[in-house]
């Protein structure tokens, strides 16, 4: 099972193939301050929130794994992909700030709102992608 400290250790990232009985693949990666570095191993999983841990330095994901498999290199390749593509974004929006911003002045809490609401953009696509691909394994 994943299980890491401060962000550092084991992490599940990355869910495809998904099924109509809820199980997934995906891949267990070394991580550290939560980025994957190292991809180790995939498996079809089914996730099982009630075993979860949280402590307040370590958290523990539980999930009920159903086989284990080759590691899945396109999985692999999309989750480095998904890293650069969050990177670039944020690297484009200091870049921006410095650029246009600077000539508007703007206050503090308006660019904490930018920043609040440009940050996530890339996780809402990876989850639009996510309930997508749910989407097309529960039709019958």
């Amino acid at each position: 099972m994943p299980w890491s400290i401060n962000g550092i250790g084991t992490r599940f990232y990355g869910e495809a193939q998904h099924r109509a009985d809820s199980s997934y693949v995906t891949t267990e990666w070394f991580a550290i301050a939560l980025v994957p570095v190292i991809p180790l191993r995939s498996f079809r999983v089914i996730r099982e929130t009630s075993g979860d841990r949280f402590m307040i330095v370590a958290h523990s994901a539980s999930y009920r794994i159903l086989e284990r498999l080759p590691l899945a290199s396109s999985q692999v390749f999309k989750t480095y992909l998904f890293f650069v593509i969050c990177m670039a974004w944020w690297m484009a929006g200091v870049w921006a700030k410095r650029r246009f911003l600077d000539d508007w002045h703007p206050t503090y809490a308006q660019q904490w709102l930018i920043l609040i609401f440009l940050a996530p953009v890339p996780f809402f696509i990876l989850g639009l992608a996510r309930s997508k691909s749910k989407r097309a394994a529960n039709k019958p």
